[in-house]
């Protein structure tokens, strides 16, 4: 069994893959921690397994078969190689300091009951990444993706939402953390579930730290440990009833949403 076991889940992003594997490589380079690198390929087609074949011999490289979705590609990469932590990691991720791997496995190691914990995300051009949130409301989607955002009302509920009244200046215990990069806890992950594939996308992250926080896991937000993350919010590039008709990733954000809010009606928010 490794010390950590990195997962990539890859959708027509070969470069993006080449690029976050030369930065996490870098970064543990001279670790002394067991470290296995997988990268799941939701069939792709992009030449991602003959890239890596090629450039990087040393990662595992898993075909799906098909676009079986993010959380059951994850799951995938789980059940490939057993760790004592899963670092979860988006292809448009960057290392951009050193011994990142290390210092959240230290963090782990610190806090025996923490389940969850991920770093700050920055943009590609230096500015804060809203990556850690509260619970979203039921409404949360819809404003955020319509003209009833910019309302006065709606933008109160947003800013709650984002924590954006917060300067992410410290280490704090949050609702839930983006799953572009969560360090997770086996034996917690063991006791919680892996990822619920219903999510096909979207929501995912969020029902994961849901259920961690469910069974006692509390997830952190590391403000002092940094990756950069080109997040390109696909999902939002069109309004949410255009986008119903010509974006399948708006119906794959619409369809989780509801799927989030049928799975947790009748609760109150933790």
């Amino acid at each position: 069994m490794v010390d950590v076991s990195v997962i990539i889940v890859n959708y027509k992003m070969r470069e993006s893959i080449r690029e976050a594997l030369t930065t996490l490589f870098s970064d543990i380079r001279d670790t002394a921690l067991s470290i296995a690198v997988t990268v799941v390929d939701n069939d792709s087609g992009d030449g991602v397994g003959e890239m890596l074949a090629r450039d990087f011999p040393k990662v595992n490289f898993l075909h799906n078969g098909g676009n079986i979705g993010f959380g059951a590609a994850n799951n995938n990469g789980i059940k490939f190689t057993p760790a004592h932590y899963y670092f979860f990691l988006n292809p448009d991720t960057r290392f951009i300091e050193a011994k990142t791997v290390e210092r959240l496995r230290a963090f782990m190691e610190s806090k025996p009951r923490a389940g969850i914990c991920a770093p700050r995300l920055m943009n590609t051009d230096g500015t804060l990444q809203y990556s850690c949130c509260r619970f979203p409301r039921v409404m949360v989607p819809l404003y955020r993706r319509t003209v009833l955002g910019q309302t006065g009302h709606a933008r109160k509920h947003l800013d709650k939402f984002l924590m954006s009244g917060w300067e992410h200046d410290k280490r704090r215990m949050v609702d839930w953390v983006m799953g572009s990069a969560m360090f997770i806890r086996a034996t917690a992950l063991a006791e919680v579930g892996m990822w619920d594939d219903r999510f096909f996308m979207y929501f995912e992250d969020t029902d994961l730290c849901r259920r961690f926080w469910i069974n006692h896991w509390p997830v952190y937000y590391l403000s002092d440990i940094v990756l950069e993350h080109a997040h390109h919010r696909e999902s939002a590039k069109l309004p949410v009833w255009e986008g119903v008709f010509k974006s399948k990733t708006t119906r794959y954000h619409i369809a989780s949403w509801l799927n989030y809010l049928w799975k947790y009606r009748g609760r109150s928010s933790l």
